[in-house]
């Protein structure tokens, strides 16, 4: 294993930018090519490690990479303080990238510069462990809470907030009361929160129970079940044979590091880990095709 590289911020590589004269801004300013023949690589990362990247100056130390030119897989760790799980690991592509390049047009007034031709592609995936947990436990939590909240007020406790006695009727009261529909209720209506982050709570989920049914999922991502149908199939899949049949489990992708979570199934009317109970439980569940 060679040594390890650090990475740091993009205000530190080479190829800086060049402030056009105020003349001249006005004008498209050619692209500079200086950096054709630098190979770069494009690296998908967690949103929380992009948020903690971009909050740093230029030129700060990012972390450490380890490994070497022929593996397909680094390990990341970041800095101490950080205040981010410290530990990921880098799976590069086997494919190589061709015909893809990076620019680099930050402001107005500044030219256009080519950064680099993309030599490969990466995914960088946390290591899940107790820092990790602790993270998306958090966020799961914080993500469950409604963000709206419905409060009943009584008729009497209405007429006091309006200085009147209790019983007491006025013009207006009394018009809307006769003619005015109450309007439906939507206390039922769920949210859709982002994509991203239901992503994140299903994997939680999946990491503590292996089999889901559509109705525990419900309850427990408080989501609509046709936006849950829309997201589900990439993360995981409909078992639709065997004791389980009937609900979700991860798909092998995404299985990395979840091998402590516990071999129960989810569905109501039987107790944890009862294949029978589940499976039975889980006929109702969501059994349509998923693509």
């Amino acid at each position: 294993m060679s040594a390890p590289q650090p990475l740091t911020t993009p205000g530190a590589a080479p190829a800086p930018q060049r402030k056009l004269p105020a003349a001249a801004a006005t004008r498209r300013p050619p692209v500079r090519l200086d950096a054709l023949p630098r190979g770069v690589w494009l690296v998908k990362v967690p949103k929380w490690v992009a948020a903690y990247w971009k909050s740093q100056p230029d030129g700060a130390n990012l972390g450490m990479m380890y490994g070497n030119a022929s593996r397909t897989q680094f390990q990341v760790g970041l800095p101490r303080d950080a205040g981010v799980p410290k530990s990921l690991v880098l799976q590069r592509a086997r494919e190589k990238v061709g015909n893809t390049v990076l620019f680099n047009d930050v402001g107005k007034g500044y030219a256009t510069a080519l950064v680099g031709t993309v030599t490969d592609e990466a995914t960088m995936v946390p290591v899940v462990n107790d820092e990790y947990r602790a993270m998306k436990k958090k966020q799961t939590e914080q993500a469950l809470v409604p963000a709206h909240q419905t409060k009943t007020v009584e008729h009497a406790e209405l007429a006091r907030s309006k200085g009147l006695a209790a019983g007491a009727v006025t013009t207006e009261t009394l018009f809307q009361s006769k003619y005015m529909k109450a309007k439906p209720t939507h206390d039922n209506r769920r949210e859709r929160m982002p994509k991203a982050d239901l992503i994140e709570i299903l994997l939680t989920l999946f990491r503590g129970f292996k089999y889901w049914p559509m109705k525990a999922l419900k309850d427990q991502t408080k989501q609509p079940e046709q936006f849950l149908r829309e997201v589900l199939p990439t993360v995981a899949m409909l078992n639709k044979r065997g004791p389980y049949a009937g609900t979700y489990s991860l798909k092998p992708e995404f299985k990395q590091g979840s091998e402590d979570n516990v071999d129960l199934d989810m569905g109501e009317g039987g107790s944890a880990g009862d294949p029978a109970a589940g499976s039975s439980a889980a006929d109702g569940a969501a059994a349509g095709e998923m693509q």
